[in-house]
């Protein structure tokens, strides 16, 4: 390809008068001034496609970035899911648990003593003296004067 130098440089000599050198150094100067806007047309399409191509690569960039937080999320949303039904199924295994332990309970024989003071005896929390007495009562009951052999105390 010819540069504008070389084209603007270019003369043409007249042998034997074939062609009128006006005619011939106009159409010249029409070759050097479309082939000038030619090349500033082409840099400027050139300039413009490196932009766009930087624009494109920002843009995708950005597209990545947001896919790989999209799939995050996901990720979440599917460990929060996971995590809830199993606290959820949890939650259901303790309460009927606790509602068997309820029913076994209320089944139970409700026990008065015979001496009618209407305290259960409860178990000592340690060993009971030589007397055959308890040292301590459990504290949810409150002391029963009744020492279960010899009658009131």
């Amino acid at each position: 390809m010819l540069s504008l130098i070389e084209l603007q440089s270019k003369k043409v000599e007249a042998k034997r008068k074939k062609y009128d050198k006006d005619e011939m150094d106009a159409y010249l100067e029409l070759v050097f001034e479309n082939y000038r806007q030619l090349l500033e047309n082409n840099k400027t399409l050139e300039a413009e496609r490196n932009e766009l191509s930087q624009k494109v690569k920002k843009l995708s960039d950005g597209v990545q970035y947001y896919r790989s937080i999209e799939t995050t999320l996901q990720k979440a949303l599917i460990l929060a899911e996971k995590t809830s039904k199993e606290t959820k199924d949890a939650a259901l295994l303790k309460a009927e648990a606790i509602e068997k332990d309820a029913n076994k309970k209320a089944a139970l024989p409700a026990h008065k003593p015979a001496h009618g003071c209407g305290n259960t005896p409860q178990p000592p929390l340690w060993p009971e003296t030589k007397h055959g007495k308890s040292l301590l009562f459990q504290a949810s009951s409150p002391p029963c004067l009744y020492n279960g052999t010899n009658g009131f105390q």
